[in-house]
């Protein structure tokens, strides 16, 4: 994949050289002042992440795909990532562990108070609830302000694969039909 454009060369910035080169022609037919250099960017990085071409193509490549897309989030979004994922993994715990265990022996207590059930009990089991709810909402606190809520991690990864694409040449481009590149780059990103 590469990008090229022609430049003019017009003088050295620092050190000792002298400017030659091959002259071209301007847009009108006529030889331009300063020598031309034809200057190539090369993107060789291999999306996602710079996943090598063993893992590719290899075996379980979805699942390595997933893991290089995975490592190059966690580059992208830093210490955002963990602390989003730590806001995540708490609302599970709370609602299916804690909430449905609190309120079973809530129950319990209040249908069978001689089952062990007294006011200490009753109290200390809100308590949990209590605490469980407040960690929650802490959790939903801090996984929304650090998820980066407009779409960013798609947007990035939409705008590399698109990159990619604009970048190779023209057999590279027609390698692959369009409606391979457009899934890819909408649906599976």
């Amino acid at each position: 994949p590469t990008r090229w454009f022609c430049v003019q060369l017009t003088g050295v910035v620092s050190g000792q050289a002298q400017v030659f080169g091959p002259q071209s022609k301007t847009a009108k037919g006529t030889d331009a002042p300063n020598p031309t250099a034809r200057v190539f960017i090369l993107q060789d990085d291999a999306f996602p992440a710079n996943i090598p071409e063993k893992r590719r193509e290899g075996e379980h490549a979805d699942l390595w795909f997933f893991l290089y897309f995975m490592k190059d989030r966690i580059k992208a979004r830093g210490s955002k990532f963990w602390k989003a994922m730590a806001g995540f993994c708490y609302e599970p715990v709370h609602f299916v562990a804690v909430t449905p265990l609190v309120q079973s022996y809530l129950i319990d207590f209040a249908a069978d108070p001689d089952m062990g059930g007294g006011y200490g009990s009753v109290i200390s089991l809100v308590s949990v609830q209590f605490i469980s709810t407040l960690l929650l909402r802490i959790g939903n606190y801090v996984q929304t302000t650090n998820r980066g809520r407009t779409g960013g991690v798609r947007q990035v990864a939409r705008e590399q694969l698109l990159s990619k694409m604009l970048m190779m040449e023209h057999m590279g481009q027609h390698k692959y039909t369009g409606d391979h590149w457009f899934y890819s780059a909408l649906v599976n990103v």
